[in-house]
């Protein structure tokens, strides 16, 4: 799940606050487990997993 926030001039919060303030409403909720983490506006390649950092190798030659 992705969630867009309001433009930053919009809100007095950055995002590491608000993922913050969200932990422990969502951590109660039976059933599911969440993994927060704030998006960069510059992704290369990969997908959101729920890590920090993640790393795409990939060879010149796809059958290796």
């Amino acid at each position: 799940m992705f969630i867009t926030l309001k433009p930053r001039n919009q809100r007095s919060a950055n995002a590491q606050q608000i993922i913050a303030r969200l932990r422990p409403k969502l951590d109660k909720v039976e059933g599911a487990r969440l993994f927060m983490q704030a998006a960069q506006d510059v992704r290369l390649g990969g997908r959101p997993t729920r890590t920090q950092f993640e790393y795409t190798l990939q060879d010149a030659n796809l059958a290796d």
